[in-house]
C-alpha cells in the first residue's frame, strides 16, 4: 500500500538503494496508491501501474512533470482529482482500465498534460469497456492536455460524457464496431477533428456530442 509520505512529497526525486529511480514500476500485488504519494517527483520519466492496483488518490503523481509514459493496469477503479496533474512532458499514455468511475468537472486528472511535448498518443487497451465521463475536461482552457492521437480498443462500449471535450489537437477518431454510447459533449471542441469513423453498433449519439 503506498500512502501519503511527507518524505516523498517533500524529496521531489525518488531514490532506491542509493539509486535515482527514472523509471518507476510498481510492484505487482499493491493495490491502493494513495494521496501524493509520488507528488513532485520530477525525475520520473516513465511510470507502470500494475493490475493489482483499484485506486489512484488525489494527486498521486502530481507534478511529475519530466513524465513521458505512464500505463495503468486494468484493475484501476477509482482515480483521484488532479492524479496525473501537470505531466507537461508527456507523450504515451497507455490505458487498460477496464472500468473506472466518472470524473467530475473539477477532477482536472489530466491538467496541462503533454503541453512542453509534441503530443500526448493515448492508447486505450482491448481490456477497456468503458472510457470515463470528463477524462480529459479542464477547467482551464489555457491549461487542456495535448491530445494528438487516440486508439480505442476493441472492447469500448461507452465513451463518457465529456471525455475528449476540448482536445483540439486530436484529428481523427475511428470507434470500433463496439461501441454503443457517445456521451453528451464527448468530442466537443475538438476543433482539429477532420475524420470520424462510427460504429455500426452506435444506438445513442447524445447532445453536442461532437
Amino acid at each position: 500500500y503506498f500512502s501519503s509520505v511527507t518524505a516523498l512529497y517533500y524529496a521531489e526525486n525518488l531514490y532506491l538503494n542509493g539509486e535515482l529511480v527514472a523509471e518507476l514500476v510498481i510492484p505487482d500485488g499493491v493495490t491502493n496508491i494513495g494521496n501524493e504519494a509520488f507528488h513532485g517527483c520530477g525525475d520520473l520519466t516513465a511510470i507502470t501501474i500494475p493490475n493489482s492496483v483499484t485506486s489512484i488518490g488525489e494527486s498521486a503523481f502530481n507534478g511529475c512533470t519530466s513524465l513521458t509514459s505512464i500505463a495503468i493496469g486494468k484493475g484501476v477503479t477509482s482515480i483521484g482529482r488532479k492524479a496525473f496533474y501537470n505531466f507537461t512532458n508527456l507523450q504515451n499514455l497507455y490505458w487498460n482500465a477496464k472500468n473506472v468511475s466518472d470524473f467530475t468537472s473539477s477532477s482536472n486528472v489530466f491538467y496541462n498534460a503533454g503541453t512542453s511535448s509534441s503530443g500526448i498518443e493515448v492508447v486505450f487497451g482491448d481490456t477497456v469497456e468503458n472510457i470515463p465521463a470528463y477524462l480529459f475536461y479542464v477547467t482551464s482552457a489555457s491549461n487542456k492536455p495535448n491530445v494528438t492521437k487516440v486508439t480505442l480498443g476493441e472492447n469500448v462500449t461507452d465513451i463518457g460524457a465529456y471525455a475528449f471535450y476540448n482536445c483540439v489537437g486530436l484529428t481523427e477518431i475511428s470507434m470500433p464496431d463496439t461501441v454503443s454510447i457517445v456521451g453528451q459533449h464527448a468530442f466537443e471542441r475538438c476543433l482539429g477533428l477532420k475524420q470520424v469513423s462510427l460504429s455500426t453498433a452506435l444506438t445513442e449519439i447524445s447532445d453536442y456530442a461532437f
